[in-house]
């Protein structure tokens, strides 16, 4: 479990998610995210954002992962962000949530892509 609150000043509880849907999660999100193009620092990280916020595919492997947590105490759902107030917490709120459930994924693959990486540069020498 995990306690956040938002810059605004939204709590944000995130519970524990089962293996499943976070891992549902993240192979939707390397999927869409495949096609992110190269490029400098800020344009790719741009256009990861915008690949982020606008994919119906990670929204929708999303919610099953919002559905489990808190936000001012009230189980997420599809009103919970109706609000003007809250409204300006959902980016922050879905931001730390895909973090939260897809960070031991990307840990894994990255530390699994440096050693393959170090491997391959071993071999070729």
């Amino acid at each position: 479990m995990e306690m956040i609150t938002t810059k605004s000043g939204g709590k944000l509880e995130i519970l524990i998610i089962p293996f499943k849907e976070a891992h549902e999660l993240f192979k939707v999100m390397t999927r869409e995210l495949r096609s992110v193009r190269m490029g400098n620092k800020f344009e790719m990280t741009m256009d990861v954002l915008l690949t982020l916020m606008s994919s119906e595919a990670i929204e929708k492997a999303l919610w099953p992962v919002l559905k489990r947590c808190l936000y001012n105490g009230q189980k997420i759902d599809e009103t919970s962000f109706e609000s003007d107030s809250a409204r300006e917490d959902y980016i922050e709120v879905v931001n730390k949530v895909l973090e939260v459930a897809t960070a031991p994924f990307s840990s894994s693959l990255s530390s699994l892509l440096k050693t393959q990486s170090a491997g391959g540069i071993k071999g070729r020498q």
